[in-house]
């Protein structure tokens, strides 16, 4: 009988449950026991040998032995190619071994290795994809001993992201509880390179919420600003225009107290795409060159191209053509330099209806 199935059948028989657990794990060699125990404090639903390997601080070698020896006790389930996940009833089990034979300094590691390894990951992800927003530096944060993925292109960047989202945010939900600051405001503000390429929900603007918390309570005012950005992209991917534009402003004003001068022409441009997207056009315009000018004084290639091009879409909604084109006909030249395809395309499609 499938081990699901069995669970199932046993399920209000509670203390029967309890006995055939129990008699298994007693059966294990201590070292196949421990990595049972840590399968109890991973808080996502299907892992592999590194996350596990992460926890409880062994090589992956010696993890990928004892996940092969619980299938074959039926206390691990594999359903692919290095990818497990445990019941939730065995789950139980083994973080009530882990709260009784663990110390709880044993277990709060074992949570700070485990992040410790997906924001080395997501960090990874992130600037393999084509986001041009401002990256934070892990300083600080320990490199994990086991191997972190690597990506050479955006798609493996994102493909890697869908298989980790929800473990991702319930180690963040972990962290927050575990009042592990540090580690809960970076997760956020590392995937906000990704989030911008999907429709965000409410599960991300949650993470946001716990990161903004945890960043407010450590005074980092950088984090903060980046992540009142992030919530300001949220918003007006949702439609919620007027709520985007207020985070927004409030980005806007936290960087300006610091003269982060490019975090603050970041925000105008945003600022400025949120005015394009309501069509109040010369609020737009007036956002995309204060943003221009402040990227240029600073030398900032990439982000000069994008503000032109922004600019070149409102005069082109305006119907100042000839202006959209000029415009356009420089920002896809910086893009091109640049090497930013994406945003080359959207001026020469610009070009194209100018």
């Amino acid at each position: 009988m499938p081990l699901g199935d069995l669970l199932r059948d046993l399920r209000d028989e509670s203390h029967v449950v309890r006995s055939v657990f129990s008699w298994s794990y007693r059966s294990l060699p201590e070292g196949t026991a421990g990595v049972f125990r840590s399968l109890g404090l991973y808080p996502g639903v299907t892992f592999g040998a590194n996350a596990i390997a992460a926890l409880c601080e062994r090589s992956t070698t010696v993890v990928r032995h004892a996940l092969d020896a619980l299938v074959g006790a039926h206390l691990v389930e594999q359903t692919d190619a290095d990818l497990y996940q445990v019941h939730d009833l065995l789950r139980s089990f083994a973080l009530d071994r882990a709260r009784n034979e663990d110390s709880e300094e044993k277990r709060r590691t074992a949570l700070e290795n485990l992040a410790h390894r997906y924001l080395y990951s997501a960090d990874a992800s992130a600037r393999a994809t084509d986001s041009h927003l401002r990256h934070h530096d892990l300083d600080g944060v320990p490199r994990p001993e086991t191997e972190v993925p690597t990506f050479s292109r955006h798609q493996d960047a994102l493909r890697w992201f869908d298989r980790e989202s929800l473990n991702i945010s319930a180690l963040v939900e972990a962290t927050d509880e575990a009042g592990l600051d540090t580690l809960t405001w970076r997760f956020p503000v590392i995937l906000r390179h990704v989030y911008v390429f999907y429709a965000c929900g409410s599960e991300w603007e949650r993470m946001i919420e716990s990161g903004m918390a945890a960043a407010t309570r450590e005074g980092n005012r950088e984090a903060e600003a980046d992540l009142l950005e992030a919530s300001g992209m949220a918003c007006v991917q949702g439609h919620r225009y007027s709520e985007g534009l207020e985070y927004h402003r409030r980005s806007h004003e936290l960087r300006r107290t610091m003269q982060d001068e490019f975090g603050m022409a970041m925000s105008l441009n945003a600022i400025g795409i949120v005015h394009l997207r309501v069509r109040r056009l010369d609020h737009a315009a007036q956002h995309f060159r204060r943003s221009l000018e402040i990227l240029e004084s600073l030398s900032r290639r990439t982000w000069s191209g994008i503000a032109l091009g922004n600019l070149a879409r409102t005069h082109l909604e305006e119907g100042r053509f000839e202006e959209s084109r000029s415009l356009a006909e420089r920002a896809a030249r910086i893009h091109h330099e640049t090497g930013n395809r994406l945003s080359e395309f959207s001026c020469l499609t610009t070009l194209c209806v100018a």
